[in-house]
C-alpha cells in the first residue's frame, strides 16, 4: 500500500511538473512572437514613414518645369514688301510779275553800299587798335606810429590785520626769582605763537613756570592782546609775562 502510493505520488508531482513545463514553454513561446511581432512592426512603420518624408520632399523639391516658347521661323526667301514713299506735296505758288529798275538807280544804290562799306571797314580798325594804358603806381600808405600805453603802476599791497607780519621780541622783565622775556610771532597781521626766550625754570619757581605759561601764551594768542587776566598761583610769573608780550605787541602794531 505504502508503496502504491509512493507512485501516485510520483505520478502526481511529475504530471504537476509537465503543466508547469509545458505552461512556462507556452508564455515563453508568446512572449518570444510578441517581441518579434512588435520589433517587425517597429521596423515597418519606420521604413514607412522615411518612405513617406522622401516622397513629400522630393514632391516639395521638384523644379518646375519652363515652357519656351516656340519662335515662329519667317520665311527668309520672301523679301520684305517696300513701303512707297509719298512725296510732300508742295503748295504751287502764283508767279510773280518781274519788274525791270533803271540802270541808274542801281548804279547809285551800288555807290550809297560801297561808301557804307568803306565806313564800316575804318570805324572796325580803330575800334581794334588797342590805346596805350599807362601804369597807376598806388599811393604809399602811412604806417601809423605805436602808441606806448601807459601801463598803470601796481598797488601797494595795504596791510591786513591788527599786526605786522614778523618776529618782534619783547622786554626783559624781572620778577622775585628770575626774570621774563617773550618774543611774539605775527602771521597773517595775527598773533599766531609766543616763543619764551627767558623765564626760571628750577624749583619751585620752575614748576610754577612750566604750569603757567602755557596758560598765559594760550590765553593771548585766543585774545590776539597782551590784556589778560593772571594765572592763579603764579602772582610773579603772570605780570612779567604780560609787560614783555605788551611791549613785543607794541612793536608789531600797524
Amino acid at each position: 500500500m505504502q508503496a502504491k502510493e509512493d507512485d501516485f505520488a510520483f505520478l502526481r508531482m511529475n504530471r504537476e511538473a509537465q503543466n508547469t513545463l509545458s505552461t512556462f514553454t507556452f508564455r515563453l513561446g508568446n512572449a518570444i512572437v510578441y517581441e518579434y511581432f512588435t520589433h517587425s512592426m517597429k521596423k515597418f512603420y519606420l521604413s514607412f514613414f522615411l518612405i513617406l518624408s522622401f516622397t513629400a520632399y522630393a514632391l516639395t523639391e521638384q523644379t518646375p518645369v519652363t515652357v519656351i516658347p516656340q519662335m515662329v521661323p519667317s520665311d527668309a526667301n520672301t523679301p520684305p514688301k517696300a513701303t512707297p514713299k509719298t512725296s510732300p506735296v508742295v503748295p504751287s505758288t502764283p508767279p510773280v510779275a518781274q519788274t525791270t529798275i533803271p540802270e541808274k538807280i542801281v548804279s547809285q544804290i551800288r555807290k550809297i553800299v560801297n561808301d557804307d562799306e568803306g565806313e564800316g571797314d575804318e570805324s572796325e580798325r580803330r575800334t581794334m587798335v588797342p590805346s596805350p594804358v599807362t601804369p597807376t603806381t598806388p599811393a604809399p600808405v602811412p604806417t601809423p606810429n605805436p602808441v606806448p600805453i601807459a601801463t598803470a603802476p601796481k598797488p601797494t599791497p595795504t596791510p591786513t590785520g591788527k599786526y605786522k607780519n614778523g618776529t618782534y621780541t619783547g622786554n626783559s622783565i624781572n620778577e622775585y626769582y628770575g626774570s621774563i622775556q617773550v618774543a611774539a610771532i605775527i602771521s597773517g597781521g595775527k598773533l599766531s605763537n609766543i616763543s619764551f626766550l627767558q623765564y626760571p625754570n628750577y624749583g619751585n619757581s620752575g614748576n610754577i613756570n612750566s604750569y603757567a605759561l602755557p596758560i598765559l601764551r594760550s590765553e593771548a594768542i585766543s585774545a590776539q592782546s597782551a590784556n589778560i587776566d593772571a594765572v592763579s598761583g603764579a602772582s610773579e610769573t603772570s605780570p612779567a609775562f604780560i609787560a614783555s608780550l605788551d611791549s613785543a605787541l607794541k612793536q608789531a602794531l600797524n
